[in-house]
């Protein structure tokens, strides 16, 4: 045996126990030689995955994809479709399809690194108290929840719809996502599927690459909700962003009319960015953000796009910007803290306020 960059490098056994120190794509060869002098070799491939991905590959997952009825269903540890009292881990996806309206109370969820949540179009998902978060074991991060919308359709009832805690009595999370609430399947690039509505009440989105992301919605008639949330990020994150920081919070991108609406107050701790725009419109008010690059940052790309922010009451604390507007129009900016602390703290940590 040849085993390339392994340990040991080769052997004469039938069995051969190797190690490799990196992940990547390996050659090895094996000799066979007769006792004539005639010999023979062969050569393949394996492929060394990271430890993680290869824990992720072996767990014992209790179903790889579930699709629920189109129906409407409340789960909880009692009554599911899993059979389960207690955590439900799901290698790949949950699927809640058309027509099916689901209600999850006080329930755990972990999901494997290709594991996501899809809402379908006229779909809808309701979580009370209910946690969804990666591998636990592995330590691995999953993609996410996705909310299909359909352009063809602009009627609420048609938009796919992820609520979280509409009571606000027990607090659901979404944590270790790679992207915790996407609103159209952008792994299929399926442009007909923006405008999936969420509406995130006083829950926590945690330990996440990406919190929010928002793209290409523009009816001002499904304005999607934020209320009294808290966002925590983290600097080391699981894999596969092993030793990166949380990067965003929220990402708006081309809502030229409407993207989010923030209400009460909502605390963002600890990312490179909070909130980053791109041609899209929202106001926040009385909101927190702690420890961060830039606070809020909006960008016109577009030459018709009027900002026309509103961001009053806010709270910054640790940063190298709080607000940057790019080609901004009509901006309101009133009654913000830039100094919260001693004068000599914010003057050693934060450095540009607007």
């Amino acid at each position: 045996w040849t085993f390339q960059s392994g340990s040991p490098s080769s052997g004469t056994n039938q069995f051969e126990s190797v190690t490799w120190s990196a992940p990547g794509t390996y050659n090895v060869s094996l000799t066979v030689t007769h006792v004539t002098g005639c010999n023979s070799t062969t050569t393949q491939t394996i492929t060394i995955e990271d430890t993680e991905r290869c824990c992720n590959e072996n767990f014992s997952w209790n179903i790889p994809t579930y699709t629920a009825l189109p129906i409407t269903d409340t789960w909880n540890s009692g009554t599911n479709p899993f059979g389960t009292s207690s955590d439900v881990y799901i290698k790949d996806a949950l699927i809640i399809p058309p027509n099916s309206h689901i209600t999850i109370n006080n329930m755990t969820f972990h999901f494997g690194l290709s594991g996501r949540v899809i809402i379908k179009k006229a779909g809808s998902l309701t979580l009370n108290g209910t946690t969804l978060t990666g591998n636990d074991i592995c330590q691995t991060m999953w993609i996410g929840v996705t909310v299909e919308g359909d352009v063809a359709n602009p009627t609420f009832s048609a938009q796919g719809q992820f609520w979280l805690n509409p009571s606000g009595t027990i607090q659901s999370k979404i944590e270790h996502a790679m992207v915790s609430v996407l609103n159209w399947n952008a792994f299929t690039s399926d442009y007909s599927t923006t405008g999936g509505y969420f509406n995130l009440n006083d829950a926590l989105i945690t330990n996440c690459y990406m919190g929010i992301n928002k793209f290409r919605q523009d009816n001002t008639n499904n304005l999607c909700a934020v209320n009294q949330c808290t966002f925590t990020g983290s600097n080391s994150l699981w894999y596969p962003y092993i030793g990166s920081r949380t990067h965003t919070f929220v990402y708006l991108e081309s809502n030229f009319n409407s993207s989010v609406q923030f209400l009460a107050s909502n605390h963002l701790n600890n990312a490179d960015h909070g909130i980053t725009a791109y041609d899209s419109r929202f106001d926040i008010n009385g909101a927190f953000f702690i420890i961060f690059n830039k606070g809020i940052e909006s960008n016109k790309i577009d030459a018709g796009f009027v900002s026309n922010h509103s961001f009053t009451s806010n709270y910054f604390q640790t940063f190298t910007t709080a607000i940057q507007i790019n080609g901004g129009m009509y901006d309101i900016i009133v009654d913000n803290n830039f100094n919260i602390g001693s004068p000599l703290n914010s003057q050693l940590t934060n450095f540009e306020g607007i």
